[in-house]
């Protein structure tokens, strides 16, 4: 897997994170542990995990729609097996913080739609 994947992922957490407008101590630390677990991004050192995330939250503006934000994570990936990579990274950040809120869930749909998935299933 490629460092795009990486940023596709790292980006699609934070787009999570960040949609409601705010991020928990538990979002911003998760990501590098979760990720860590998942056989796609193995590769990488933890280290790479966690400068990921961090450049990922800084990367991603409030005045940024989801869908725009989505489209442009899309389109750092091509194989099927990296688009559901992404989509586990942006689940991860929903399960960091205990629970789902409105705006998480619109953000899962947005990158799912952009990834070619079924919306209803985000």
């Amino acid at each position: 897997m490629s460092d795009a994947l990486l940023d596709a992922a790292a980006r699609a957490y934070a787009l999570v994170c960040l949609s409601d407008g705010r991020v928990d101590w538990p979002e911003d630390r998760a990501f590098a542990s979760r990720m860590a677990h998942d056989p796609s991004f193995s590769q990488f050192e933890r280290e790479d995990l966690e400068a990921a995330a961090a450049i990922a939250m800084g990367s991603i503006r409030g005045e940024q729609s989801f869908h725009e934000v989505a489209r442009a994570i899309a389109r750092l990936v091509d194989a099927p097996e990296e688009r559901e990579a992404v989509m586990r990274a942006a689940r991860a950040a929903v399960v960091a913080d205990g629970g789902i809120r409105d705006q998480e869930e619109r953000a899962l749909e947005a990158l799912a739609g952009a990834l070619g998935f079924d919306v209803s299933k985000a």
